[in-house]
């Protein structure tokens, strides 16, 4: 990742700026080791790690982000990470928001060979586990959404 943002800074001018933002960490991503960990899926998801974002597991994305990007020669005017909770109206969203993350992956594959309700089921299971993943229902949220499960 450091070489990406090294060449970025080389393409622009002197004084030149960017504006650079992405996905840290996601719920999605942290759902892949629990699922590989079920041997019926390990074959399709052998290379996982490589989808994962670089800043998935580590406790202070903004600051490493922060440190990486001064060390490509930035001079970095605002750098921040926001933990966001996740709020799904209803299952087809979570499918699509996976099938959007993963379509690159295993997924499309791994959804014709393997029973799709039981991976449902496994996915909403791991997901459930998180405490800021909430699916509502195709309610309007409320003060206390429905947690998955």
């Amino acid at each position: 990742m450091r070489q990406a943002f090294e060449n970025i800074y080389k393409l622009l001018r002197p004084g030149g700026q960017a504006l650079i933002l992405f996905v840290a960490n996601h719920v999605i991503f942290e759902t892949y080791p629990k699922l590989y960990d079920y041997p019926k899926y390990q074959a399709y998801m052998e290379d996982y790690l490589n989808f994962v974002p670089y800043f998935q597991n580590h406790d202070d994305a903004g600051t490493a982000l922060k440190k990486m990007i001064q060390g490509s020669g930035f001079e970095v005017l605002h750098c921040c990470s926001r933990k966001r909770t996740c709020i799904f109206k209803n299952w087809e969203i979570v499918k699509s928001k996976q099938k959007n993350i993963s379509r690159f992956m295993f997924l499309d594959s791994f959804e014709k060979d393997i029973k799709g309700k039981k991976y449902k089921e496994d996915l909403l299971r791991e997901v459930s586990n998180f405490e800021y993943a909430f699916l509502t229902q195709g309610n309007e949220l409320s003060e206390q959404p429905k947690l998955f499960g």
